[in-house]
C-alpha cells in the first residue's frame, strides 16, 4: 500500500449507491479512483461522471475512471456490490492487480469472506459501513440522505494486514468518513448485522419504515426478539453483542429509515434476504439456538418474494 501521505489508487467494485458514494468522496479528495462495473454503468460514468448530492458533503460531479475489468494495480479495492451479484462481479478483477493491495468487502450479512478469499487471495479484510442512507435515483444521481457521518468498521484476523488497515483508516477518515479498526472480523460483521438484520427483516416483512415498526407495540416486541436472537448467534460466532445497546441504537434512528432490502423485495429485485435474514436463521439452526422470531419473519418475507414471482408469470 502507498504511504499514507500520498494519494492512493483506489478501486470500487460496484459503483451503485454505496460504491458511488465512496468513489465520489475519494475522488474529491484527490485519490486516483477506478470504478468497476458493467458496460452500462461504465459508459455513464465515462460520459457524465457521478452526480453526487449531500447536505453533509455538498453537491458536485465526480469524474473517476471507470472500466469493465480491472487490469491495473491498485492499493485498495472496495467491494460494494450486493451479495446476489458478487460472484459474477468478482470475475471483473484481475487478481494480479491486487496482489500487493488490500481488499475491503463492504457486504451485508454472512458467508462472504471465504468466498472472496477463494477468488482474490489472502489479502482480504472484512468491513462494514453503517450510519448511512444513500440511494441512486432514477436519474443516476447518488443521493446521500443521512445527516451524520457514515462509519466504516474494518478488521482482519491476519497479522499481515493489521498495520495496513491502521494506515488505511487515516486515509478514510481524511475524506470525512468515520472509521474504526476492530479486533476481529466477527466483531465487524456482527456489530452491524444484529442491528441491520432486525431493521431489514422487520421493515421488509411489513413494508413499514423503522418509526412505524417502533411505534407499534406488537411489532416493537418482535423487533426486540429479533435483536435478542441475533445477539445469541453473534455470541456463538465470537462477537459479544449486547442486545440492549443494539435496541438503543435502533431507537435513535430516524423514523423515516427504510432498508435497501425492503425496497428490493418490494420492487421484485434480487435482495440480500439470503445473506441477512436467512443467513442468521441458518446459523441459529446450526448452533441449536431457538429462533422463533426469525422463523416467523423469514416466512413472511419468503411469502412476499414468492407472491411477487407468481404475479410476474
Amino acid at each position: 500500500m502507498a504511504k499514507i501521505n500520498t494519494k492512493l489508487r483506489i478501486a470500487i467494485l460496484g459503483p451503485g449507491a454505496i460504491g458511488g458514494f465512496l468513489a465520489a468522496l475519494f475522488w474529491k479528495d484527490g485519490h486516483n479512483v477506478i470504478c468497476i462495473g458493467n458496460k452500462d454503468s461504465v459508459t455513464k460514468i465515462q460520459n457524465h461522471g457521478i452526480e453526487f448530492e449531500s447536505q453533509l458533503y455538498g453537491n458536485f460531479i465526480a469524474k473517476p475512471n471507470s472500466v469493465e475489468v480491472l487490469n491495473s494495480s491498485v492499493d485498495v479495492l472496495f467491494i460494494s456490490i450486493k451479495a446476489p451479484f458478487m460472484n459474477d462481479a468478482l470475475k471483473r478483477i484481475n487478481v494480479d492487480c491486487i496482489k500487493n493491495g488490500t481488499v475491503i468487502p463492504l457486504l451485508n450479512g454472512v458467508g462472504h469472506g471465504e468466498n472472496i478469499r477463494d477468488s482474490l487471495g489472502p489479502r482480504v479484510a472484512i468491513g462494514t459501513i453503517g450510519s448511512i442512507e444513500v440511494v441512486r435515483n432514477s436519474k443516476g444521481t447518488v443521493c446521500h440522505l443521512s445527516s451524520a457521518r457514515p462509519k466504516i468498521e474494518i478488521a482482519s484476523n491476519s497479522n499481515i494486514l493489521k498495520t495496513t488497515l491502521k494506515e488505511l483508516s487515516i486515509v478514510v477518515n481524511s475524506v470525512g468518513i468515520a472509521i474504526s479498526v476492530l479486533n476481529s472480523e466477527a466483531e465487524v460483521i456482527w456489530n452491524k448485522l444484529v442491528r441491520l438484520n432486525a431493521i431489514a427483516s422487520l421493515t421488509t416483512a411489513y413494508q413499514k419504515n423503522i418509526g412505524e415498526i417502533r411505534s407499534n407495540v406488537k411489532l416493537n416486541k418482535l423487533l426486540k426478539k429479533i435483536v435478542q436472537e441475533g445477539a445469541l448467534v453473534a455470541n456463538r460466532e465470537g462477537a459479544s453483542i449486547n442486545p440492549i445497546k443494539v435496541m438503543n441504537q435502533i431507537n435513535n434512528l430516524p423514523c423515516s429509515l427504510q432498508a435497501s432490502m425492503q425496497r428490493d423485495v418490494r420492487l421484485g429485485r434480487k435482495s440480500e434476504f439470503e445473506s441477512i435474514t436467512a443467513g442468521v436463521l441458518k446459523l441459529a439452526k446450526f448452533y441449536g439456538i431457538s429462533a422463533p422470531a426469525h422463523e416467523f419473519v423469514y416466512g413472511l418475507i419468503n411469502q412476499k418474494i414468492t407472491d411477487l414471482k407468481n404475479n410476474e408469470k
